[in-house]
């Protein structure tokens, strides 16, 4: 066998690059916080006196009666289970790593009565000053399917798809390898701009893996203060950083020697069928991005038993940058002889990279607490994220710049695939001498569109199928306090359900296969804190 490795890296197409998918990958959250926070499902906006206030609700810091240190080292599994084309596959990644950490200074405000100092009772009883660290989103992810029949297409359609109407020096970089590579070739009396694809009967096998790693945190610097012990306000400067990295492989074969043989020759020279045998594709992209947002928040506490918070965040503003590859071969068997002939463009060109902004949506929590005297308390807390407000711009701001992209298109997406969401975050605590137990549940709405949680069944095309893709968070925690240090440990349970497609049509008379993902996170969070 003949074999010539190919690396042919992309040069840069908008439409394969920054989209709607982008925009929520990098604006939805998980639960934040500390591992007491975790423990009780996030649901710690009215709580306060612990580092996610800095996130959740900032006028919580204004409950801290000392100044305190805290860090949080985190275990990360991550399961999926994918599903496509009839065919099942379990996908596993794991992360450790320490989303929470900060200081917090608080400060009491004291007055001499002339024979003591005592303090303040009125009005602006003591204010705190904190500055951290919380993870907003882990991206360590992975699915696998391997060995799926497709009946209906195959991934050369989608090149050929791409490519009608353009002469092959028009190309794009990808469809243009894929002419190279013999993926797609023209149509005899096509004018030079009409394509057929290698496998153009579909029947082939096709296995895929995804593999996502990377975080997004946000370093927080926060001021609260305390107000006569019955309103606390505060506000946070968030300084988000991100990187997030996904390589995608993909394999299609002529599992059946449904086109391995044909001659290619058969009409006037020119290509009629072309002897396919495998297929491999693969990409690599890269985001690394900073942003900035404000958070303002108050706590009202009327009695000693019961606090409502509410809090606002503003849109974060990211600047990011992509960076992006990806390798091409086709195995062809040219002479039934010979083994799989494969070929590679000489010279191959240089990566790709992209700079452009995002803008998250603006979010509104309110939440609750009861307080059940010694014993513990419980809390709930109601986020309203409106995830069509989200919006791509260029990095530059010419349009003479040839940077410049209006993103029209992906801002139009944005609106129509995705939808506002509220989400729900429910805890207790239960206090027994320095011991505490903890339990919560939290419901993140989906950020999908109807349109968008649709696809097709791959057994019956006349039935569409559709995902949830909400979040589903189940927690426990314990726990003990002593005067000068804590430590705190929990449980988080996610489950979400997720789908995405190795290769899509414009056109909706091309089947497009689905991967569908049951995907389950445990996190095991430890919290080790001191206070003096």
């Amino acid at each position: 066998m003949k074999r010539i490795l190919i690396a042919f890296l992309f040069l840069g197409q908008l439409a394969w690059a920054q989209n709607e998918l982008d925009a929520l990958r990098h604006t939805q959250t998980t639960l934040v916080g500390t591992a007491r926070a975790l423990g009780m499902g996030g649901a710690y906006s009215a709580v306060g006196a612990d580092l996610s206030s800095a996130t959740l609700n900032p006028a919580g810091l204004g409950l801290y009666r000392s100044s305190s240190f805290s860090l949080s080292p985190t275990l990360v599994i991550s399961e999926a289970q994918t599903d496509m084309l009839g065919t099942s596959e379990r996908g596993n990644a794991r992360y450790l790593g320490i989303p929470s950490w900060g200081f917090v200074s608080n400060t009491i405000n004291y007055y001499d009565n002339g024979r003591t100092r005592e303090e303040v009772q009125e009005g602006l009883k003591s204010y705190t000053f904190a500055f951290g660290h919380n993870q907003l989103e882990n991206y360590h992810r992975n699915a696998v399917v391997q060995g799926a029949f497709n009946p209906y297409t195959s991934i050369s359609q989608m090149f050929a798809e791409r490519a009608q109407g353009f002469f092959p020096d028009e190309l794009g970089v990808r469809e243009g390898t894929a002419f190279d590579l013999l993926v797609i070739d023209t149509i005899y009396g096509g004018g030079g701009t009409r394509y057929f694809p290698a496998a153009q009967f579909g029947q082939v096998g096709q296995s895929m893996q995804i593999e996502e790693s990377g975080r997004r945190n946000e370093w927080f610097v926060s001021l609260a203060g305390n107000f006569s012990d019955k309103l606390y306000i505060g506000a946070t400067v968030g300084i988000q950083a991100l990187r997030y990295e996904q390589n995608f492989d993909f394999v299609e074969r002529d599992v059946n020697n449904l086109y391995q043989y044909y001659d290619p020759f058969e009409d006037n020279g020119f290509p009629t069928e072309i002897p396919t045998d495998e297929i491999r594709f693969s990409e690599n992209f890269t985001t690394r991005g900073t942003g900035i947002n404000g958070k303002i928040g108050l706590i009202f506490r009327p009695t000693d038993a019961f606090r409502l918070g509410i809090s606002a965040q503003t849109p974060t503003y990211l600047n990011l940058t992509d960076e992006f590859s990806f390798d091409l071969v086709h195995a062809l068997t040219v002479d039934s002889t010979q083994g799989p002939v494969e070929y590679f463009p000489d010279p191959a060109p240089t990566p790709g990279r992209y700079e452009y902004n995002l803008m998250t949506p603006f979010r509104v929590t309110a939440g609750g607490m009861f307080l059940f005297q010694k014993m513990g308390f419980v809390s709930m807390d109601v986020e309203y994220v409106d995830y069509t407000n989200a919006r791509l711009s260029s990095a530059t701001s010419s349009i003479t710049d040839p940077a410049y992209y209006p993103f029209t298109d992906e801002n139009a997406a944005i609106s129509t695939q995705l939808r506002p969401a509220i989400n729900y975050r429910f805890g207790g605590e239960f206090r027994y001498n320095i011991a505490r137990l903890r339990a919560g549940f939290a419901l993140f709405g989906t950020p999908l569109s109807t349109s968008a949680q649709e696809y097709l069944d791959w057994e019956f095309l006349e039935d569409i199928k559709r995902i949830d893709g909400s979040r589903r968070f189940f927690t426990i925690g314990a726990g003990v306090r002593q005067p000068n240090f804590y430590l705190d440990v929990s449980l988080v349970n996610q489950v979400q359900q997720t789908k995405t497609s190795p290769y899509t049509f414009s056109s909706p008379d091309f089947f497009q296969p689905t991967a569908v993902s049951r995907r389950i996170t445990n996190t095991i969070m430890t919290s080790v804190g001191f206070t003096f």
